[in-house]
């Protein structure tokens, strides 16, 4: 019988620290998020436009990852939490999108005749 705790003990513990549900890295929140996705596909294109290697591409990915604190796990799982509610995912693009036009617009010589 004794033998038998000694077995079972161990066993029931191990099983229940399996089972219960562990959120490593929670989701980002939506500001941060916007903010985040915005400068990754803005850093994304130049990488393409300018034909930056692969190395140059992911130490500016890298820095963009430090900068704002995160990790690549948690920009997945607040990824995978949008892709559950479709209509939010949608929201935050455009808000993306409004974000980076602002950003061009910013960028774009003023014309002297306007």
């Amino acid at each position: 019988m004794n033998r038998f705790l000694y077995v079972l003990i161990p066993l029931l513990i191990f099983a229940l620290s399996c089972s219960q549900k562990k959120e490593i890295n929670p989701p980002i929140p939506d500001a941060t998020f916007i903010d985040f996705y915005t400068d990754y596909m803005i850093i994304q294109d130049e990488n393409k436009f300018f034909e930056l290697d692969s190395l140059s591409s992911q130490k500016r990915f890298d820095s963009l990852y430090q900068h704002y604190g995160v990790t690549k796990q948690q920009v997945e799982a607040t990824r995978t939490e949008y892709n559950k509610d479709l209509a939010k995912w949608q929201t935050t693009y455009e808000k993306i999108m409004v974000r980076i036009d602002s950003i061009e617009a910013l960028k774009q010589p003023k014309s002297p005749f306007n």
